[in-house]
């Protein structure tokens, strides 16, 4: 009897240790290398993945300068040989990414109306309702292009045809027609199979006064599909397809696209200040891009654990939280912080597009993000020549205020667009709201405004 209360407490015991050697986490078996002339590789062990995105004669020609990067031999060695290589600027390991989005299948069609007038968007279309001149990149899942509310509005790059396996406007990439897959590195952009990029897309444009579905916050807008997720909805990406999407963007500017917004309704805890991620958006600020990042999906303080891109400190980012549209308070969900989140907008119920032609609520900072995105492409569209540092102020500075928001947010409020519109066009004094909470301007309550939804279609008529 004694052994087998013996054997039964080691049982006892061993149990409490299974826990404490999971928490351990393994070691990294994908490491990211950025290299001093700007090419970007990834030291894996698996021969799928390709160790650079532009063409295979470029990444057979990095194979055999950097031997390391050949997917055989001891992992171990050939990670000590890429820290010894004087050429690498930055070698860090590889991580998911998460989309930050929270699920939900209720269907309420009449949200939009509610959510655009209590953001005093028609206010805003007063002045221009988009232009096709303004480009935003939107890097998620994809975006269906041939959606009847988004194909009028994706980018399609004029110095490139289509499916001739050339790249025609010598920008580096082969086919990026309406964008680029950095997942499958090839040029299948217009395609998401998981709806979640088509749906970031509609907030930020889907063509408006077209008698049809629902209207963006630009009627008119080019949007370019940076897609990061591949073809099988059960594989997650990473952050080496996020640094590849980053320089797409980068190259795409430098070769002359006009690219004022980039939309990341997307993040992770991993990287940081002084990092790789970093450098590129640093780049991005370099050639006056505004990044409008989701503030993630945890309900913490980001001020103590940030999340990124949105925590980054460059001077081009904006970091969005979400709040509820049928209390105006902030979603239980969303991050918040005095430093690290800039603002507030729409996290909750948002009806937008979807796969195959339909249409979805969609909700977390992966919705309040573009709303922040569609705005500041709106606030280009009036002004052309405005820098990025007056939209940026413009979106911070015209936000309606609340009480409900002191120390949550560096602006203490939330998106208001006819409020930033005229705070780039003509700065006025903003105001607070005299209440204890809520915003200035929005029904607390849970009704909706049945049948205004085609205003938003008939309003420029």
């Amino acid at each position: 009897m004694r052994t087998l209360k013996v054997f039964g407490i080691l049982l006892w015991a061993a149990a409490l240790l299974v826990p404490l050697r999971g928490n351990a986490a393994p070691p990294p078996t994908e490491y990211i290398i950025l290299y001093r002339d700007g090419t970007l590789a990834l030291l894996t062990d698996r021969p799928d993945r390709t160790p650079h995105a532009v063409s295979p004669h470029t990444a057979q020609a990095l194979l055999k300068a950097k031997p390391y990067l050949v997917p055989q031999g001891d992992f171990s060695s050939r990670l000590e040989a890429a820290r010894a290589d004087p050429d690498v600027r930055y070698l860090e390991p590889n991580f998911p990414v998460e989309l930050l989005e929270v699920p939900n299948d209720e269907y309420y069609p009449m949200f939009q109306s509610k959510i655009m007038e209590s953001l005093d968007l028609p206010g805003a279309w007063h002045h221009t309702t988009g232009n096709a001149d303004v480009i935003v990149a939107v890097m998620d899942t994809g975006m269906q292009g041939s959606h009847p509310d988004l194909g009028p509005n994706l980018w399609v790059n004029p110095g490139e045809i289509p499916a001739n396996g050339v790249d025609d406007d010598r920008n580096g990439y082969v086919d990026d027609v309406n964008g680029y897959n950095t997942f499958d590195d090839n040029g299948n952009a217009s395609d998401d199979l998981f709806g979640h990029g088509t749906s970031v897309a509609g907030i930020i444009g889907a063509v408006g006064n077209n008698g049809f579905g629902v209207a963006g916050m630009n009627w008119t807008v080019r949007m370019i599909s940076v897609r990061m997720w591949g073809s099988d909805p059960r594989a997650p990406s990473d952050r080496y397809n996020v640094m590849k999407a980053y320089q797409y963007v980068l190259a795409l500017k430098r070769h002359g696209v006009n690219i004022r917004v980039v939309n990341a309704s997307f993040g992770t805890s991993e990287g940081g200040p002084g990092g790789m991620e970093e450098h590129f958006v640093r780049d991005l600020e370099a050639e006056n891009v505004l990044l409008v990042a989701a503030s993630g999906n945890d309900g913490r303080n980001t001020d103590a654990t940030p999340v990124y891109p949105a925590c980054f400190s460059a001077d081009n980012v904006v970091s969005v939280g979400g709040v509820d549209p049928q209390t105006w308070t902030r979603c239980s969900f969303s991050n918040y912080g005095a430093r690290t989140v800039d603002l507030f907008a729409p996290g909750n119920g948002v009806l937008t597009t979807g796969r195959e032609f339909n249409f979805r609520v969609f909700l977390g900072t992966s919705s309040a993000a573009p709303f922040v995105t569609g705005l500041g492409a709106l606030l280009w569209a009036a002004s052309p020549d405005a820098s990025m540092a007056q939209v940026r102020d413009a979106l911070l500075k015209g936000v309606t205020l609340s009480d409900a928001f002191a120390g949550k947010c560096v602006s203490g409020g939330i998106l208001n667009a006819r409020g930033s519109m005229e705070q780039l066009l003509s700065p006025p004094a903003p105001q607070r709201s005299s209440s204890g909470g809520g915003c200035q301007g929005f029904e607390a309550s849970g009704a909706l405004l049945l049948g205004a939804l085609p205003l938003l279609w008939r309003r420029k008529r």
